[in-house]
């Protein structure tokens, strides 16, 4: 029992290892719940990565809709909703940033074979 509890500690280490390209760091910043909200250095190495170009301005304005989105009442518990009121001509690179974050998986077949494999057992 304690080499298959091992064996998950491990995979799990293994899968979430540093953030690299800073997605998560980038996902925090375009969830207007979190402290690093509208960062743009939190940003800046997901937006290489891609090739995505936010300008201060198109990011400044983002931000100030959705604080004022929030003052009204809008809640934004993920990143789809942030993305459904991302208007594509208004804000079209920070849009094609959303939808790089929400398109990345979440999660690994490694570990669910682990599991497959405990059955097995």
């Amino acid at each position: 029992w304690n080499e298959i509890l091992n064996c998950q500690i491990t995979e799990l280490n293994n899968r979430y290892q540093h953030d690299t390209y800073g997605m998560m760091t980038a996902a925090a910043a375009c969830m207007p719940t979190s402290n690093s909200f509208g960062q743009r250095q939190s940003l800046q190495p997901t937006c290489t990565f891609y090739g995505i170009t936010i300008d201060d301005t198109e990011l400044t304005v983002f931000v100030q809709l959705l604080k004022r989105n929030i003052a009204q009442g809008t809640n934004y518990p993920s990143l789809i909703e942030v993305l459904d009121n991302c208007n594509v001509d208004t804000f079209p690179n920070i849009n094609s940033l959303l939808r790089a974050l929400i398109t990345l998986p979440m999660t690994t077949c490694t570990v669910e074979r682990l599991f497959s494999t405990v059955n097995r057992i």
